[in-house]
């Protein structure tokens, strides 16, 4: 091996010392998002609240649900929706824990919450509202939304599935 070619080796293994001697990423939160009702049916036109709760996220990445940790400084929340046009019910902002919306529901809407810890670990979670076709009779087969959003509504992110 020639003199160049040590050199280059070894500026490769010094470059790879920096990279693997830096400092590991911040720990990553945990994203979930409940949504409650998770379809609706076409042409809602704005008529059903969805309920959207972050608050089962947890500053640390966890695949077993645990109840917040009150020492633990609160995770910086933002909401984002695509697809269908949609509206913030009740003075909604998106860095809320809790959100309501409702949709047009001409097509499905997609949110995604994305968390951020004091670490500056960040996660995200997306979840699809649905939509579900009018029966034969132009109605809609879905029973009606479900008040109690504790057990009843889907979670989705590493606690959720």
């Amino acid at each position: 091996m020639s003199v160049r070619g040590c050199s280059t080796v070894g500026t490769c293994l010094a470059a790879l010392c920096m990279v693997a001697c830096a400092e590991p990423p911040p720990p990553a939160p945990s994203a979930v998002i409940r949504a409650c009702p998770w379809s609706l049916c076409e042409g809602d036109d704005f008529a059903t609240s969805i309920h959207l709760d972050a608050t089962r996220s947890a500053p640390r990445l966890t695949l077993v649900e645990a109840p917040p940790d009150p020492d633990e400084p609160p995770l910086t929340i933002r909401w984002s929706f695509t697809g269908s046009d949609w509206l913030f019910d009740e003075d909604g902002t998106a860095d809320k824990p809790v959100v309501l919306v409702s949709m047009a529901a001409d097509r499905p809407l997609h949110v995604t919450l994305t968390v951020e810890n004091a670490a500056g670990g960040v996660a995200e979670a997306t979840k699809s509202i649905s939509l579900t076709p009018l029966d034969e009779a132009g109605q809609c087969p879905l029973p009606p939304p479900v008040e109690d959003t504790t057990d009843d509504c889907l979670a989705i992110g590493p606690a959720g599935l």
